[in-house]
């Protein structure tokens, strides 16, 4: 496998990636956050990319400049902005491995999915819209969860706070 630049952060082929994945010392780098991570690539390094920030933890990744990482996320799109940074802290081989999807099968079980989101799948889902009468005209949304007492508020009016919280 080559170095990646600037100019090649396009996503692996699948032929690609296996090539990748089989070159000893290989290091797949997981950029995706804890609640993104239900299937883990076995053996990946996790390294949150902080999208605001344009940084990521570099402590867990190999002191070797010269390993190939094989830098992931949910689709791909974050491992472009990840590899400049990567570049500039000296490593020297990087290439796109895209989503989690093309990896084989894990060999630890995937996290289970947050509570509200179970609730989701199971169709039973607390929707309530709110509506601001104090001129605004704005809706606030609430998504909850029965079973677990969580619960989201969208887009919530600074005036009614105290109603929704």
């Amino acid at each position: 496998m080559g170095a990646a630049n600037s100019t090649n952060l396009e996503i692996l082929t699948t032929e690609q990636l296996n090539e990748a994945l089989a070159e000893p010392g290989a290091v797949v780098v997981d950029l995706r956050l804890e609640f993104e991570r239900y299937h883990r690539v076995a053996g990946a390094v996790h390294a949150p990319w902080d999208r605001e920030a344009k940084h990521m933890p570099t402590d867990a990744l190999p002191a070797d400049k010269d390993a190939l990482l094989i830098v992931h996320c949910a689709s791909g799109n974050r491992v472009r902005d990840a590899i400049p940074f990567l570049a500039a802290l000296g490593y020297r081989r990087m290439v796109n491995g895209g989503g989690p999807g093309r990896y084989p099968v894990p060999d630890a079980p995937p996290a289970a999915p947050p509570a509200l989101w179970a609730c989701y799948a199971a169709r039973r889902l607390i929707f309530q819209q709110l509506f601001d009468d104090l001129g605004s005209s704005t809706f606030t949304y609430l998504l909850g969860c029965p079973t677990s007492g969580e619960a989201l508020l969208i887009d919530p009016v600074v005036e009614h706070v105290e109603r929704d919280m």
